[in-house]
């Protein structure tokens, strides 16, 4: 294997990173760009954006289900995030770093982010934002109902980083 190539473009199963993700996505994205010519954009989105959070919600509440006990406090929350980015996918598909967190919050930066890379490639971040990016805030309440997320930048709208801060509601 080539080790100077960017993580994105490192085979997996025959296939890098980046050409894994948009075979994931580039026939959604033109068949979200067709029903926005017949819909509407606001109309489309909105429903993608409804579907897509229905179905994460789903997923993450199968993990929560999953664990021994729910997360009881932000540390919780943290040791969770610290054993998932260190998930294969996780390590090849985005670049992220804990920062300095202000007490009563936890917070990190993704500075790379492959489905950005990808939905900015199709000039469909707005999509990607949807499908990808907003979730975020509904799988944190999954979390935990004391679990906030406040994100005012990411990569995907052409920011340096996606910015989390979460907060613990006592």
């Amino acid at each position: 294997m080539d080790d100077s190539k960017h993580k994105f473009d490192k085979l997996i199963e025959g296939v890098t990173y980046r050409e894994w993700v948009k075979g994931e996505y580039v026939y959604l994205v033109k068949f979200i760009r067709n029903l926005e010519g017949i819909l509407g954009k606001e109309r489309t989105h909105e429903i993608v954006a409804k579907h897509n959070m229905q179905l994460e919600i789903e997923s993450r509440q199968k993990s929560m289900d999953a664990l021994e006990k729910p997360f009881e406090s932000l540390e919780d929350v943290k040791n969770w995030f610290h054993k998932m980015k260190k998930s294969k996918v996780a390590q090849m598909c985005q670049t992220n770093n804990d920062v300095p967190s202000p007490p009563g919050t936890y917070r990190f930066c993704v500075t790379e982010c492959l489905w950005a890379s990808v939905f900015r490639a199709f000039d469909a971040a707005d999509i990607g934002n949807l499908m990808m990016c907003r979730i975020d805030f509904g799988a944190a309440k999954i979390y935990s109902p004391k679990l906030t997320l406040n994100r005012e930048k990411t990569v995907m709208d052409g920011k340096e980083c996606c910015a989390f801060t979460y907060t613990w509601d006592e």
